[in-house]
């Protein structure tokens, strides 16, 4: 094998030959090559691929590594023997045939989605009335399978969530179902099959991303090991950020304890620029329960942090879209650039911005502002007063629930224009002395088209959206401030427009921005928009960080030292996933949940900020 493109570390961790290796291998040290030219170096020595077990936490990672492994191999035969799967994929298909020793009655065993369980808990909830709601009921069950502490504030509470997991498990039963935590669950039950557990005797056990195992799922590689076969775990405790999934840092404070590993660590950081790695050292630093590391950069391009505040989510937004366009003129394509957030609420906001701007970007994560409901409607609406005639939004109009149109009325109405040869608006006109809904419609409508072309933009939208009724409507609503909170901000949007003639402005912005969305869709050099825990394992020239801000990052809901510290572990993430440049942006004052807010720093920007 050719290891010249090596550093010692790495030769050390992928030529060991202990028992059981402990790797840790900080943000862009080289930790997926190392892995793989640990497989490979274990073929080369005449190992059999049967006996190889590697696990990864994504399907992407596992196909990623085969492929690579695939490239220097050059034997296909070999290759898809391997075994490198996520812990879910690899046990599934073993355990099916197992099942029957639960108590299930039938191989078709269904899968069930959230939206199943969740209807399942609720019924569990109306039946059993336990002290806790929903959402917590489904915490615990997950929790019990995954061997995560529940934490409750009484043996009384102990008894119902006991009585609600197994009325849980039964309905499961009932209806030949199982949920993921059930893969991991039962699988550890089988292995007390003796016969079950000796066929899977494999030499080699490799574990990606061990940081974000759970009890369960270290309980099971505790007892694949066995006496004589080998663990090679690999992570970083400073990137573990799944508490939420039961994931537990200390893993592997206990693997060291149960197995004494040889502990290699990786410290040399191909990835980030020596000013962002030392931020990020410095951030992490305060955290107490983590592995002490050192890592050097071998980048020579140094670049300068920047923190960016704000006073409006306007004003971010703007910010946003210039950042973006200034990094794009200076080379960069828009895939090198990323916008890592902790929540999609502190971003929904920017999407009309980068649409203006002519900004191209993903739209895979619910971030699509105009397809909303309620801006959709509104953008209909001063489509129709710009032009009464324009189909399209009058029947997007009747389809909007505001206006309690029945599908069977704008059929009728369709028919009647059809019928009459007349535009729809006519045939919908001639309908106002038959149904009070059009005659309150029409009112309203012609009231607005009166001002449109002469009230300046932002009173005339606060005029047609209190009008048309758009607020009271939503506000009967669940999760009423999300809507309320994007009819907002497409108000903060429209104020960057002239105000010198409103009517052309808004028309000739709604159009633009529209066009733009229709192409973007073919241009795969897009802007990424990634929560922060969808971004692990990727690395990106420029990252773009907003909302870095107490009670969003940190979470408000982190209240202990320990959750304190994993929400510095998710900042300590973002940060490193930036090659060349990192930009934070803080709000002194957002628009979240249908409220201004003020704002307060995140303590986070004072740990990492140093003089430069």
């Amino acid at each position: 094998m050719d290891y010249t493109d090596l550093n010692p570390e790495q030769l050390k961790a992928i030529t060991s030959t202990s028992q059981d290796v402990l790797v840790l291998a900080g943000a862009g040290t080289g930790k997926t090559r190392v892995l793989t030219k640990r497989v490979e170096q274990l073929l080369s020595q005449g190992i059999t691929p049967s006996d190889i077990l590697c696990f990864t936490f994504t399907n992407k990672a596992a196909r990623e590594m085969k492929w690579r492994i695939s490239k220097t191999i050059n034997n296909l035969k070999i290759t898809d023997n391997l075994i490198i799967s996520t812990f879910h994929s690899f046990f599934l298909p073993l355990l099916i045939p197992e099942l029957e020793k639960f108590g299930f009655t039938d191989p078709k065993i269904k899968i069930y989605s959230d939206n199943d369980i969740m209807i399942i808990i609720n019924q569990i909830i109306d039946e059993l009335k336990p002290s806790f709601n929903n959402q917590d009921l489904r915490k615990y069950i997950s929790n019990i399978k995954n061997e995560v502490a529940l934490n409750l504030e009484s043996t009384l509470q102990e008894a119902q969530v006991l009585k609600c997991f197994k009325t849980y498990q039964n309905a499961l039963k009932e209806r030949n179902a199982i949920d993921l935590d059930d893969i991991l669950y039962y699988f550890k039950l089988a292995l007390n099959d003796d016969l079950f557990k000796e066929r899977l005797n494999f030499k080699y056990i490799m574990v990606d991303e061990c940081q974000d195992t759970n009890p369960v799922q270290y309980e099971i590689i505790k007892a694949l090991r066995g006496k004589d076969n080998n663990v090679f775990m690999c992570g970083d405790d400073d990137q573990s950020i799944y508490a939420f999934r039961g994931a537990d840092p200390f893993l592997i404070k206990r693997y060291k304890d149960d197995f004494h590993p040889e502990e290699i660590i990786l410290t040399k950081n191909y990835r980030n620029t020596k000013r962002i790695l030392s931020s990020s050292l410095n951030l992490i630093s305060n955290n107490n329960h983590r592995v002490i590391k050192n890592y050097s950069s071998v980048r020579k391009m140094d670049a300068v942090l920047e923190v960016i505040s704000c006073n409006s989510n306007r004003q971010e937004g703007l910010q946003i879209a210039s950042i973006i366009k200034q990094f794009h003129q200076h080379g960069y394509n828009y895939k090198d650039i990323v916008v890592l957030f902790r929540n999609h609420n502190i971003v929904e906001h920017l999407e009309p911005y980068l649409l203006y701007a002519g900004i191209p970007h993903n739209k895979t994560l619910g971030m699509n502002f105009l397809e909303s409901e309620e801006i959709k409607t509104i953008i209909n609406y001063y489509r129709l007063l710009d032009n009464e005639y324009d189909d399209i939004a009058l029947t997007n109009l009747f389809k909007s629930p505001l206006f309690g149109f029945t599908n069977a009325f704008y059929l009728k109405v369709k028919e009647d224009s059809k019928k009459l040869n007349v535009p729809l608006f006519d045939a919908f006109k001639f309908k106002d002395e038959q149904d009070p809904k059009v005659k309150y419609f029409l009112d309203i409508y012609y009231n607005l088209k009166e001002e449109f072309n002469y009230q300046e933009v932002i009173p005339f939208y606060e005029k047609l959206v209190n009008d048309i009724g758009i607020y009271d409507y939503y506000l009967l609503k669940e999760n009423a401030e999300d809507y309320i909170y994007k009819i907002d901000n497409f108000k903060e949007f429209l104020q960057d427009l002239d105000n010198t003639n409103p009517k052309s402005s808004i028309i000739y912005t709604i159009n633009n921005i529209m066009l733009d969305n229709i192409k973007e869709e073919n241009n795969q050099d897009k802007v990424n928009f990634l929560t922060i825990h969808q971004s692990k394992g990727l690395e990106f020239s420029i990252v773009i960080i907003p909302g870095m801000e107490e009670g969003i990052l940190p979470s408000s809901r982190a209240k202990t030292p320990l959750e304190i510290e994993e929400e510095r572990r998710i900042c300590y993430v973002a940060l490193t996933r930036a090659k060349d440049n990192c930009i934070f942006l803080t709000n002194k004052k957002r628009f979240l949940y249908g409220k201004e807010r003020k704002q307060k720093e995140s303590r986070f920007l004072n740990e990492l900020i140093k003089e430069q």
